[in-house]
């Protein structure tokens, strides 16, 4: 039996590395991830868990608002009380494979990264 769930999300927060007593570096991350059933839009929350590498490369080089593709397995889930004193589970999955996507925030603030373009004067135009 083999399992793999596929999430495509923005971080909801930086993400919170932590090194173990053995060394190895883990992760942290929150991402929403939106899904539409018929015309109804919902947003979910999912936390997600990385380590060795991939932690040490999500730590580097993600940010708030960094849109990832994660790959991984879903934890068990964890019950807990929410705001309004109702029965609530998180959702918790272990990421083995973490892509970064196009679209994320520059690393000097949350504006989306604008593309440069080269000035070229119109007798270079082929047209």
């Amino acid at each position: 039996m083999y399992e793999k769930y596929l999430a495509i999300g923005r971080l909801t927060r930086d993400p919170s590395p932590k090194i173990k007593p053995d060394g190895t570096m883990t992760c942290m991350m929150n991402i929403a991830v939106d899904t539409r059933i018929r015309r109804e839009k919902t947003t979910k929350f999912i936390t997600v868990f990385t380590q060795g590498k991939t932690a040490e490369h999500c730590d580097q080089y993600l940010s708030k608002w960094s849109p990832i593709l994660v790959e991984g397995t879903i934890m068990e889930p964890k019950i807990y009380a929410g705001r309004d004193g109702q029965p609530r589970a998180g959702i918790t999955m272990f990421a083995y494979n973490v892509t970064f996507l196009p679209g994320g925030p520059k690393n000097d603030g949350d504006k989306q990264a604008e593309p440069e373009y080269e000035t070229i004067s119109e007798d270079e135009i082929p047209f």
